[in-house]
């Protein structure tokens, strides 16, 4: 379970750097006039910070699990 945990914020992680980097490109896009461009980065970065969102909620949710667990453990 430790390792879920680990792989679960790695992969999050990933996630919100992808998104940052689209938000980065689409601002340079739009400081350069290329608006269409910029409206295919937003695009992607809205993709990726959702799923980054939905990576950080099973994280939590596996955390918590793990948290459980041990305390069980401890009983």
């Amino acid at each position: 379970m430790p390792g879920d945990v680990e792989r679960a914020y790695e992969a999050m992680n990933k996630a919100y750097r992808q998104a940052d980097h689209f938000a980065r490109v689409a601002a340079r896009l739009l400081y350069e006039g290329r608006d269409g461009d910029a409206r295919s980065y937003a695009a992607r970065f809205a993709r990726a910070a959702a799923e980054a969102h939905q990576l950080l909620n099973l994280a939590t949710a596996a955390a918590k699990a793990e948290a459980e667990t041990d305390q069980q453990e401890w009983r």
